[in-house]
């Protein structure tokens, strides 16, 4: 899977998963852990190997991975606007497929513990779909004047990117269109807290007028 799971070439997978084997011993070793593999799936027919390559059957199995980037490409036509807007149509559909993506993804690929390189690109990649699925919906909110909804979204890519700036941003927005002088300040103060420990920065200057303009009210 995080090879893309279609057509992966037998080398890759052994020269990832046994770096230090030799070539007979490697290969065998991809038999015994495929032979392994099938019977947890219980189909054979899920995992195809033919001409040194090995794919994952969709017709035998589901993979979130794939069903993620599906949906979060879908909701890559999302533009900020109101609901009675022309093209309403399409756009709640795209709302609804970056709510089915945001809710698919849990976490880091293969979770916080496996840093092998080989994970290190399918795992920025999702990480990168789902903060633009989280931002172009939240600005959908926005823009509808749904500003719990925003909220939301903004606070759930922040669990995932805490040093993500723009969401904290549009978070001080939203509270302060909700009357939440108080909550959009600490926003601001969450913000240029994780920047200064994490990245020896300030906030930037859109960020910082408007904490001066909540602070005065």
């Amino acid at each position: 899977i995080a090879f893309g799971g279609r057509d992966v070439a037998v080398h890759r997978l052994t020269d990832a998963l046994w770096p230090d084997a030799e070539g007979g011993s490697a290969y065998q070793a991809l038999n015994m852990a495929l032979q392994r593999l099938r019977q947890i799936l219980g189909e054979r027919h899920a995992i195809d190997l033919s001409d040194g390559r090995l794919t994952l059957d969709p017709r035998y199995c589901w993979v979130d991975t794939w069903a993620f980037e599906r949906l979060a490409g879908a909701a890559g036509t999302l533009r900020p606007g109101r609901s009675d807007q022309k093209g309403s149509r399409a756009q709640s559909q795209a709302v609804g497929q970056a709510e089915q993506a945001l809710a698919l993804y849990h976490g880091p690929f293969l979770g916080k513990d496996e840093g092998e390189a080989w994970t290190l690109s399918a795992r920025e990649r999702l990480r990168r779909k789902f903060l633009r699925t989280a931002e172009a919906l939240g600005q959908r909110w926005e823009a509808g004047h749904h500003w719990q909804q925003a909220i939301g979204c903004y606070e759930r890519g922040l669990d995932i990117d805490d040093l993500a700036e723009d969401f904290y941003y549009h978070l001080m927005q939203c509270h302060h269109r909700l009357g939440q002088r108080a909550e959009a300040i600490q926003v601001y103060r969450r913000c240029k807290r994780m920047l200064q420990v994490h990245l020896q920065l300030s906030p930037s200057d859109r960020t910082e007028a408007l904490y001066q303009a909540l602070r005065q009210g």
